[in-house]
């Protein structure tokens, strides 16, 4: 029986990555000059579009037969897998043509629930309990991934609230730096056990 690529990752080396990404966002992302990037950013139509074609890419590897690459077992929908690759070809470019608002954000979106499977799968079965850590990420990534394509615009609204005082954006610097000790700590744990 093949086992799929996604429960190889290591989940220390996720955390380390979460961790490192909350360091960044604490000294870049919540700062004024990388916020008015990142609301700049959601208008962009080419960048949105380049993620999205990312994440088809992603769709489509997932969609290949079982056991080659990080192809899924999708049980008694297997026979479909070629119509679903091309219904998913059929939706990326009718979003790329007739949703153009926000492209950028929906895609985030879309990316947020791909990468919330290999962040579950890599804690599966796992006992120490720092993998709650991941889990309550991955979790906090799908919400985040649905509220991103069904309201897009918050995305907007959220950064531009973040701006509107200092204490906000030092808040949510300090919180930053402390979810990525915690994320160390739970990397550190992870492989140790």
């Amino acid at each position: 029986m093949n086992i799929h690529p996604y429960y190889l990752i290591p989940p220390y080396f996720l955390c380390f990555f979460f961790g490192i990404y909350c360091l960044f966002s604490a000294f870049f992302i919540c700062s004024k000059k990388g916020i008015n990037f990142y609301q700049n950013l959601s208008r962009r139509e080419n960048i949105g579009i380049c993620f999205l074609l990312f994440s088809l890419i992603w769709v489509l590897l997932l969609l290949a037969p079982f056991g080659q690459g990080i192809g899924m077992n999708l049980a008694e929908f297997n026979p479909l897998k070629a119509k679903l690759k091309i219904f998913v070809i059929f939706l990326s470019v009718a979003i790329i043509i007739w949703v153009k608002e926000f492209l950028f954000v929906r895609s985030i979106g879309l990316l947020l629930l791909l990468a919330s499977t290999p962040i579950l799968n890599s804690v599966f079965l796992k006992e120490n309990p720092a993998k709650l850590v991941l889990v309550i990420t991955a979790y906090a990534m799908i919400l985040k991934g649905m509220i991103f394509i069904a309201f897009p615009y918050l995305y907007r609204d959220c950064l531009s609230w973040l701006m509107q005082e200092t204490k906000r954006l030092s808040f949510a610097r300090y919180y930053a730096l402390v979810l990525a000790i915690l994320f160390f700590w739970a990397g550190i744990s992870l492989r140790i056990s």
